[in-house]
């Protein structure tokens, strides 16, 4: 009996992420649809009954808002690191031909040009 085996090779692809990664936001956006509906009055009830008090629905109202806050500082730190180092690349460009320049000036200069 003969039996063959294929290997297949998978090439690993990276996900390109915008400023926040799409899986954090995904998570956070569900926990802000389940707090929606658990503030519903017809929900009231039953969240009581399984121990879950409106404090704490308060106190995860209170995470989501500080974790919304954090990410819009983290897109505003990208944001700010991105302009940052393209205009730090620029500067070293202007940098670099200006010191061109005077390399060209000073060979000049001292091969009696």
């Amino acid at each position: 009996m003969e039996t063959t085996t294929e290997t297949t090779t998978k090439k690993k692809t990276t996900t390109p992420y915008g400023a926040i990664d799409k899986r954090f936001l995904a998570e956070l956006q569900l926990a802000e649809e389940l707090l929606q509906a658990a503030q519903a009055p017809q929900h009231n009830a039953a969240l009581a009954e399984g121990g879950i008090t409106t404090a704490e629905l308060q106190r995860l109202a209170e995470t989501i808002a500080s974790c919304r806050v954090l990410f819009t500082g983290a897109v505003d730190e990208k944001v700010q690191k991105k302009t940052t180092t393209s205009e730090e690349s620029a500067t070293e460009s202007k940098l670099r031909r200006l010191i061109r320049g005077v390399q060209t000036a000073a060979r000049l200069k001292y091969a009696g040009l």
